[in-house]
């Protein structure tokens, strides 16, 4: 839900400009295609579009959820918000006024997380109080008693044992299907197998707040390793500067150096490390948010992975030898850098 913007709800309100058409052209599409197929539920996001509402983000904007998802997109089913506990809502109310507030929008389930009870409190009162009407109350109660008839009709026609080959076969088709060579300007693929190779993974500088702690995987040095006999790996942690002398060195003397990014545009050391390697024989690929790809230098080799799963690094990799044929994603939105952002806004 985030499109147009590489802010982090998680840390601040994320806005996006643009008219309403532009809005319907570039966002808009995988909601229309979800509603058509059937999507049960559709999560708000707390981001403001300035062409729905200037002032309140999405989960708490009646035009959001009543005027696009409702009247203009025909969903049906239920509207459940992102986490109220994220500061893109909670820096500027209290949780629980933030969960009447979208009750109040069109929302029909809150996602408190850990202020659970106090949100609870809350909308209690408000029922009690007359400030969430009865029929909007009905409203959203007869949609989630829909959606959990559904739920128990779906899950009675899945098998008990679910094959995990199918899901790993299924896993490396999206893999193979998403990846994206957004540019080769420099023409650095398809990569020699016999290439001198430095693999240059740049540590996530602070997980999100609702990932485990691990919030990285291995998958991809593995793939390396095994698809470029002598490749170099070497990881680099942002926030103490560990590696990133020996990730340099490793750099100057490869043919090819693959640079890893999780989200690195949300920490200044991560982009103090990116901008340490220059794009000299530069492969850049973003493993999570594709706006690692705007972080000076302008990098002329850019991918985007969109996760760094075991099926999505072995894709990678392949591709990376294969060269850009087998590139056969596409952005979702088009890139904006935060200026470009501010000024659309």
């Amino acid at each position: 839900g985030h499109g147009r913007t590489p802010t982090d709800s998680h840390l601040s309100v994320p806005r996006v400009g643009g008219t309403l058409d532009v809005l319907r052209e570039r966002d808009l599409a995988p909601y229309r295609a979800a509603i058509t197929a059937g999507a049960p539920a559709l999560m708000t996001a707390h981001v403001v579009h300035g062409a729905i509402d200037a002032v309140l983000p999405a989960t708490l904007s009646p035009g959001a959820l009543v005027d696009l998802a409702r009247d203009e997109l025909g969903f049906e089913g239920i509207l459940v918000t992102d986490a109220l506990v994220m500061d893109a809502i909670a820096l500027h109310r209290p949780v629980g006024q933030a969960a009447v507030e979208a009750m109040l929008a069109g929302a029909d389930v809150v996602m408190a997380l850990d202020a659970g009870w106090r949100t609870l409190d809350a909308l209690e009162a408000a029922v009690l109080n007359g400030v969430i009407p009865g029929p909007r109350l009905f409203v959203a109660l007869a949609r989630v008693a829909a959606f959990d008839a559904a739920a128990e009709t779906a899950r009675a026609r899945i098998p008990h044992r679910v094959s995990v080959a199918l899901h790993g076969r299924l896993a490396r088709r999206i893999a193979r299907t998403s990846l994206t060579l957004v540019r080769d300007d420099a023409r650095r693929l398809p990569i020699a197998p016999g290439s001198r190779v430095a693999l240059v993974d740049i540590a996530s500088a602070r997980p999100s707040p609702v990932e485990d702690s691990r919030g990285e995987s291995p998958a991809l040095r593995a793939a390396v390793e095994g698809s470029f006999p002598g490749a170099v790996c070497l990881r680099v942690v942002p926030r103490t500067g560990e590696g990133l002398p020996e990730a340099l060195a490793a750099a100057a003397a490869a043919d090819v150096t693959i640079l890893a990014t999780r989200d690195a545009f949300a920490s200044p050391e991560a982009r103090l490390a990116v901008a340490a390697l220059g794009d000299a024989s530069v492969v850049r690929v973003a493993l999570r948010s594709p706006a690692d790809l705007l972080l000076e230098p302008a990098c002329s080799t850019a991918i985007a992975a969109y996760t760094d799963t075991p099926a999505t690094a072995e894709a990678l990799v392949a591709a990376l030898v294969e060269g850009p044929a087998a590139f056969r994603g596409r952005l979702p939105v088009p890139l904006a850098t935060p200026a470009a952002e501010a000024t659309a806004a």
